[in-house]
């Protein structure tokens, strides 16, 4: 099969590689994966159409499809889906689309953007991070039958610092309870909920709260300022290798108000990191309460609280839930089972379409 992969989890690309497909693989930072897979089987592009209305990237597209013909083409970004919708307008015959969704927000009628992705009947169908977001689609009126589960792939992070190390960066002690999260800090986030019951955690031993991302909501710098979190709690900004910090981490928070499946929270669950989520969207799919970690109803902080208190009282616990979060998200989330269940339906989807006649 001919594949056009536009924007898709450079995991997934490593895993697509070793198939027996021909790949055209566009990105806005293909040069990296370029030089590691040299593969006589997968020609790359570099493409970076930001906006889903983009002339030169529309442009773009259609030449390359017209010239590449391939099977294929599965978009993983908004932007990329509605370039390809309109890219391929007109042509005869057109290679099928596919889309990929990670969020939980229901498709509108009365939003021209969604015409040209999610509701577009030129999108054959769509893959969806969780359950939760293909419930949303269904309700936006997109048919159950476009709709597939498959949840995201994560590649297990290359960390080769000692948590201790790792630790003493942020003038953490060694033996201290860490609990914290990954996140671009946003309101749906739910982090203010974290700053809140943190801040009733505060009293419990050598426990400190670390929280990696970009700083969005300027209500939850002031709520780390509350004083029982003095000396207790560090914002740290955005941090590029954050994935490979995680390992600082005793307890993994993710309070999210509206989630579709998160993959900070995979990262965390690869590396034996106890889960403690919100019954948010897809994340209580993937954490099985009591199984794999612990699950809080969304928006409840003392909910949360209780869930920390809990935790930082059994560490034999957070090892039991740590195992089995790991062995879980390996089971689902490898590479080379999300390719396996997006190859089943390429497969499915070609036999079928009509034959593609190129030329």
């Amino acid at each position: 099969m001919r594949l056009l992969l536009i924007n898709a989890p450079h995991g997934f690309v490593r895993e697509m590689s070793r198939r027996d497909h021909d790949l055209l693989i566009a990105d806005g930072e293909v040069s990296h994966i370029e030089a590691e897979l040299k593969h006589p089987r997968c020609e790359f592009l570099q493409f970076r159409g930001r906006k889903k209305i983009d002339s030169a990237a529309i442009r773009l597209l259609r030449q390359t499809v017209q010239r590449f013909k391939p099977d294929l083409i599965h978009a993983f970004l908004p932007a990329s889906l509605a370039q390809s919708v309109i890219g391929c307008i007109g042509l005869k015959p057109r290679p099928i689309i596919m889309s990929f969704l990670g969020i939980t927000r229901v498709p509108s009628p009365f939003d021209p953007a969604d015409w040209i992705t999610y509701l577009s009947p030129r999108v054959d169908t769509h893959a969806c991070e969780s359950e939760a977001v293909k419930q949303a689609m269904t309700r936006g009126r997109v048919p159950n039958e476009k709709c597939e589960v498959i949840y995201n792939c994560v590649v297990p992070a290359q960390s080769l610092e000692k948590r201790a190390d790792l630790r003493q960066r942020f003038d953490i002690p060694a033996d201290a309870f860490v609990v914290g999260t990954a996140a671009c800090i946003r309101p749906v986030k739910g982090i203010d909920i974290f700053m809140r019951a943190a801040a009733e955690c505060a009293s419990l031993p050598k426990i400190h709260f670390l929280v990696f991302g970009e700083q969005r909501d300027p209500h939850v710098a002031e709520l780390a300022r509350d004083n029982r979190l003095r000396n207790r709690v560090k914002l740290t900004g955005h941090l590029i290798d954050a994935q490979r910090m995680m390992p600082i981490f005793d307890v993994f928070v993710m309070p999210s108000r509206r989630e579709g499946l998160c993959r900070a929270l995979l990262e965390a669950m690869d590396q034996s990191i106890c889960p403690l989520v919100s019954d948010a969207g897809g994340m209580k799919e993937m954490v099985r309460h009591g199984v794999d970690g612990l699950v809080f109803p969304s928006e409840d902080f003392s909910a949360l609280r209780d869930s920390i208190i809990q935790l930082h009282g059994d560490r034999n616990l957070i090892e039991s839930y740590g195992a089995s979060a790991q062995a879980r998200v390996r089971q689902i989330c490898s590479p080379e089972n999300f390719a396996n269940r997006l190859e089943a339906i390429y497969e499915r989807l070609q036999r079928e379409t009509i034959p593609l006649f190129w030329g």
